[in-house]
């Protein structure tokens, strides 16, 4: 499964990054989607992530193996 957020930085450019198994248990099933969504309480919570553009590597289904995007490789909430 494919799960991403999007986060926004501190200069306010927002990123799409892959959960690659990082988000814990942020997200509940939805039936709706065939897929899962976020939880609400995360909404518009701020995190302090660490993420690294990378090549996908068979972590995202469909793209090509060469393609390139963000991964998180560390997050938490704040409080």
């Amino acid at each position: 499964m494919n799960l991403s957020l999007m986060l926004k930085n501190v200069q306010d450019k927002t990123i799409h990054a892959y959960c690659d198994q990082k988000c814990g248990k942020w997200f509940d099933p939805d039936d709706q989607i065939d897929g899962q969504t976020l939880k609400k309480q995360h909404f518009e919570k701020k995190v302090q992530a660490d993420i690294k553009l990378e090549k996908n590597a068979g972590r995202v289904a469909g793209p090509s193996e060469d393609e390139s995007f963000y991964f998180i490789k560390h997050i938490k909430l704040l409080k």
